[in-house]
């Protein structure tokens, strides 16, 4: 297990500017996921840390020790880092056995120098074993399902036992329920090893479920780094608010001690200052229709959910988006009650 910090990281490709001032630490032993719309540098910051790229501008540290700064770095082979990439890269041509032995073959077995035979043998099979994929051994990739190919490309990471495990979007190309189980997998894994591992996906369930912590990213830049709970309840930004998840976000003004004007009412939440300007976050579920709500809302068009519905509610001239267990008639009138104090994001 490894702890990693990065300082200041910027990495440009020509005049476009990938990642942009990053500065975040992994502690040992943790799992955080790096979140963010496609393009938003979620994989240029994981080649950083493998030493696939090198940073233009700050440094890159693992345990206290500098591993990137411009133009100069340690190899990606000597850095203890396990990758697995969002295509596998699997050789098509080996079997699984010899996927997941090929990584050991050249490298060191605790520093004493090549594996012999038998001790390489044991060493694949117990990854194979550890996920649950020995009895393709004899397989090609070609054979396999999806999610058996990921288990490969994950044995194949886990043999070298790096300190650091960086997931790619690992389950980006998997059916739903394929992804749920494989997900679960990683945690288990995680929980059992104890590998320092920063997940990358653009899939809020996988970040907001699995991980420590969540990183939102944005155009190159860290919007967010916090817990799920902290990230969903209390976005820092409008972007982590709208990112994640359904919202309602409504500009107001104070009017009183924790109280706020905006165009659906008079609203209560956390506030200790009057401001000009407040901006307020209320999620779908903490909408509820309520016979003696004070908001009156009028029913658009809904969207199935299979647990829930979703609506869009036309208020005063706002759209609300609201989740309800009950089917409703679209034009109907409803009146609706906020269950919880919004959350106020104060950029």
């Amino acid at each position: 297990m490894a702890q990693v910090e990065l300082r200041n990281v910027t990495k440009r490709f020509g005049k476009v500017t990938a990642v942009k001032d990053l500065s975040f630490d992994v502690q040992e032993g943790e799992l955080l996921s790096i979140l963010g719309p496609s393009g938003c540098g979620k994989t240029t910051t994981l080649r950083l840390l493998a030493g696939l790229e090198l940073p233009d501008e700050g440094e890159i540290l693992f345990d206290n020790q500098v591993v990137s700064r411009p133009l100069k770095g340690i190899s990606p082979e000597k850095r203890n880092v396990g990758m697995v990439f969002q295509n596998l890269a699997l050789w098509p041509h080996m079997t699984v056995y010899k996927n997941v032995e090929f990584g050991l073959k050249g490298a060191r077995h605790k520093g004493q120098g090549t594996w012999d035979k038998s001790d390489l043998r044991k060493k694949v099979h117990q990854m194979l074993k550890l996920l649950g994929i020995e009895t393709y051994a004899n397989s090609y990739p070609h054979q396999l399902s999806g999610g058996e190919r990921q288990r490969v490309a994950l044995a194949r990471a886990l043999a070298l036992e790096p300190k650091i495990l960086l997931l790619d979007e690992p389950l980006s190309n998997l059916d739903e329920h394929l992804s749920l189980r494989l997900r679960d997998e990683i945690v288990n894994l995680h929980q059992r090893l104890g590998i320092t591992t920063i997940y990358v996906t653009h899939d809020q369930g996988d970040a907001l479920s699995v991980t420590d912590r969540v990183m939102v990213m944005n155009e190159g830049e860290i919007e967010q780094v916090d817990t799920p709970y902290e990230i969903y309840n209390r976005p820092a930004t409008k972007f982590v608010a709208s990112f994640i998840g359904f919202s309602n976000i409504l500009e107001g003004k104070a009017v009183g001690l924790n109280r706020v004007e905006t165009k659906i009412g008079t609203i209560e939440c956390d506030l200790s200052d009057k401001r000009d300007k407040v901006t307020l976050l209320i999620r779908p579920e903490n909408l509820r229709i309520s016979n003696d709500g004070e908001i009156l809302g009028k029913v658009g068009q809904g969207t199935f959910k299979g647990d829930r519905w979703l609506y869009q509610m036309a208020v005063n001239g706002c759209s609300l988006t609201v989740q309800t267990t009950e089917r409703l008639e679209e034009g109907a009138e409803v009146r609706l009650t906020i269950s919880s104090r919004p959350a106020i994001i104060e950029d």
